[in-house]
């Protein structure tokens, strides 16, 4: 990659709003994507805060790319890939 890209997770409630959300440089900003080869498999681990208390629900995690200098993400402004999930219980 040219640019050194922001990981981002969107935590995503029922009502559409953001619940949570998490941004970093990828690897703790160890390894700026401008340095990745084309090819290697990159693990790069991320932890999302939520509230105490969660309602039950159906959320989503969107995760994705974007250049910190003009915010817009790789692939398009609406491009991220996206995880549904079911809360049943919080505790």
């Amino acid at each position: 990659m040219e640019r050194d890209y922001t990981v981002f997770l969107h935590f995503i409630g029922p009502d559409g709003k953001m619940v949570a959300q998490h941004d970093s440089q990828p690897a703790s900003a160890t390894y700026p994507t401008s340095a990745w080869p084309p090819g290697e498999t990159i693990v790069d681990r991320h932890t999302l805060k939520l509230p105490s208390h969660l309602a039950a629900g159906k959320y989503i995690i969107a995760a994705g790319l974007y250049d910190l200098d003009t915010q817009e993400r790789v692939g398009g402004p609406d491009h991220a890939a996206v995880f549904p999930l079911t809360v049943s219980e919080c505790r």
